[in-house]
């Protein structure tokens, strides 16, 4: 004996909204629980913790992220808390004299991501992307150490106001002081040198030579 079912269009509807509710619960419980979702496998989103304020958010951050990396040897190169479009980005550049690698991001995030989660009451309750990577081959210049580790290498130096007709300088950094720094850069076919008072600039940061 066959039966035939036969459903309103309001049975239907209702059918639809349940599931289109399920599937939003599950995806909501898929982000929550989730540490990473990443094209590159460096990128990891978590709904976790911030600050009303950017920079109690990186000094949160900080704190919290000093003891992981310390325990491996790493060394904490950054920490940026920015909006781009409409989003949040909380991100984390590490490093190491041989170098970081993905494996290592990924589980500086995941143990960093289970500490964010323990803070009570959640100081921020947006979403945001969380990127924990190395500062990468064109790394900014901003500490000390980073200017002292540059000497030598090829550099990119952007001023705030033009010397000898340039704003912007490329060439290698042969000598530094507390108070200016010395760069050997190629005008047309010749090699120049000129001292930058350190005062005088806006950004610095490693460069690739071509």
């Amino acid at each position: 004996m066959k039966t035939n079912y036969h459903c309103s269009d309001k049975q239907i509807y209702l059918t639809i909204l349940f599931e289109f509710v399920w599937e939003i619960c599950y995806i909501y419980k898929v982000i929550k629980t989730r540490k990473g979702v990443s094209s590159d496998a460096r990128s990891f989103y978590c709904k976790n913790i911030g600050g009303v304020f950017l920079s109690s958010v990186i000094e949160t951050v900080t704190e919290l992220v000093t003891p992981i990396l310390d325990e491996r040897h790493f060394e904490l190169y950054d920490v940026e808390f920015v909006k781009e479009g409409q989003s949040w980005y909380l991100r984390v550049y590490i490093d190491k004299p041989a170098g970081i690698s993905i494996e290592d991001c990924v589980q500086v995030s995941d143990i960093l991501s289970e500490k964010l989660d323990e803070i009570d009451p959640d100081p921020i309750p947006q979403a945001y992307f969380l990127e924990v990577s190395s500062p990468g081959a064109e790394r900014p210049l901003k500490k000390q150490q980073d200017y002292e580790r540059a000497i030598g290498k090829y550099v990119n130096v952007s001023l705030y106001q033009q010397i000898e007709g340039a704003k912007v300088f490329e060439g290698t950094l042969e000598k530094l002081t507390e108070t200016e720094l010395t760069l050997d850069y190629l005008d047309k076919t010749r090699h120049k040198q000129i001292i930058i008072p350190r005062n005088k600039i806006a950004k610095a940061r490693l460069a690739i030579k071509f």
